[in-house]
């Protein structure tokens, strides 16, 4: 049913879950009242949407099943599963500590990954677990640097990053994911920006209050976990790997259709998430926003790759299925082959995009409109009643 996602998104999923549960309603009051004209209306449509859907549902899951000819990209997943939680308002000196133990224990996972699997197209480290601010902290970044190289494969990690003025005074402050390439000597097809931060997306809608405080309560709160982040530009540049266009995004941004349809639209073939969620560490969270998440990968028809601190890191086909997971709440590193529609000419599926990639959110708009005429025409009806009704004598 999930599959007709990629037509009108969870508000046509959800419209066919109430169809049929009211259909189901609508049958327990004829019974108990005896009435029974209608069901064969109510209960044919309900039926018919219905199988319509899960018709469409099996032909959609065969046909973007990952395929032998699809391009393969190999990703090391690194899941630290750090307690970010206990590191909110440490003094300096323990901050510090905690950066360092942080940091060993994301190469010694990454390190002991490599060694098992051999080298991949990309490491991909969480969110914010990169000490520091990654690109004015000069120290942090060189060493940052010098463990790319010594991988010889692109780093993409969560990060704190910074803009300053021309005074070097910090004018805004970004919740990012920074892409390392590493310095391939002797390598002539190198790209020019390798040796450096080559790439960089700034997370665009922000958690009200955990790294913003809303206008109108700015004076009054200070953010739980940040002194103050400023969202990302709504069109950023586009990272690419081994020829795979990513469309990243951080933490909850998953939970929004319409930021990972952007970025599908403007190219992305592979949707890549970077989340801590260790402060739900213990509940249900952790699945939930899997499963939310797993609808942005059947909505456009993208693979997507979730790298997590704590969980649930996972990879996603186009239909929304579990090609592979790390355990919850525990160290974990994997190495995967992310299976990406692109042919031969770099085209996804033949460069089409789905009805809801194009279309966005147009079914919740339908149905409002059809909601609107429906009282007009009730209302309509009722009038013209009110006039054809014979007076009361006096």
């Amino acid at each position: 049913l999930a599959q007709v996602a990629d037509i009108g998104g969870v508000y046509l999923v959800s419209f066919v879950v109430v169809l049929v549960n009211a259909a189901l309603a609508e049958c327990l009051l004829a019974w108990q009242q005896g009435t029974r004209r209608r069901l064969p209306l109510v209960v044919g449509t309900a039926l018919g949407v219905l199988g319509a859907c899960l018709i469409y549902g099996l032909i959609a899951r065969a046909v973007y099943t990952p395929r032998d000819d699809d391009l393969r990209l190999r990703v090391l997943l690194v899941q630290g599963n750090i307690d970010t939680p206990s590191r909110v308002g440490l003094p300096p000196a323990e901050r510090r500590k905690r950066d360092i133990e942080t940091w060993n224990t994301q190469l010694r996972l990454t390190e002991k990954e490599l060694a098992r699997s051999g080298r991949p197209d990309l490491i991909v480290w969480s969110e914010t677990l990169l000490p520091g601010t990654i690109n004015t902290n000069r120290s942090w970044r060189t060493l940052v640097q010098k463990k790319t190289d010594a991988f010889r494969v692109p780093l993409l990690a969560g990060a704190n990053t910074d803009e300053l003025d021309a005074n070097g005074r910090v004018e805004a402050s970004y919740n990012s994911a920074c892409l390392f390439l590493p310095v391939v000597p002797g390598d002539e097809d190198a790209p020019a920006t390798q040796g450096r931060l080559s790439g960089r997306y700034n997370k665009r809608h922000l958690v009200p209050f955990g790294e913003f405080v809303p206008w109108p309560l700015k004076g009054y709160f200070n953010p739980l976990t940040h002194s103050g982040y400023t969202p990302g530009a709504d069109a950023q540049d586009m990272m690419t790997i081994s020829g795979v266009r990513l469309g990243v995004n951080i933490c909850y941004e998953d939970a929004f259709p319409g930021l990972n349809r952007r970025d599908v639209k403007a190219g992305a073939q592979l949707l890549l998430n970077l989340t801590n969620d260790a402060w739900y560490r213990g509940t249900s969270q952790l699945q939930q926003h899997l499963a939310i998440a797993r609808f942005r990968a059947i909505e456009t028809r993208r693979p997507m790759v979730r790298c997590t601190n704590s969980g649930a890191t996972a990879v996603i086909t186009p239909t929304g299925a579990l090609a592979a997971t790390l355990p919850l709440e525990a160290e974990a590193a994997g190495t995967f082959s992310i299976a990406v529609p692109v042919s031969a000419q770099g085209q996804a599926y033949g460069g089409n995009l789905s009805l809801y990639t194009r279309l966005g959110d147009v079914f919740p708009l339908v149905c409002l409109l059809g909601l609107v005429c429906l009282m007009g025409m009730r209302a309509l009806a009722w009038a013209a009643r009110s006039r054809t009704k014979p007076a009361k004598p006096k």
